[in-house]
């Protein structure tokens, strides 16, 4: 691969920002929680967070979903932005 072709093609792989927005909007918007969707705060334990995406890829590949979410800054029980202080 030429380094034109690399660069276009990494540039197509970033997320814009409202491509960004929209993939945290999504689970936000879901009315429950599901076992593949997952909100925290302030969360620095990267043991913890390895288990959490280790659980939540293994229930989405449970129930047929395309991916989880482990989303932060997001207050679990309003789906509100919240921001993180991590």
């Amino acid at each position: 691969m030429d380094a034109d072709t690399y660069h276009r093609a990494a540039q197509s792989a970033v997320m814009n920002q409202r491509e960004l927005i929209g993939l945290v909007n999504r689970p936000r918007a879901l009315p429950w929680r599901d076992r593949w969707v997952e909100f925290k705060r302030n969360n620095d334990n990267p043991p913890l967070i390895g288990e959490y995406i280790s659980a939540l890829a293994n229930e989405a590949c449970l129930r047929d979903q395309p991916r989880a979410y482990l989303v932060f800054g997001i207050d679990n029980q309003t789906h509100n932005v919240v921001g993180d202080k991590i």
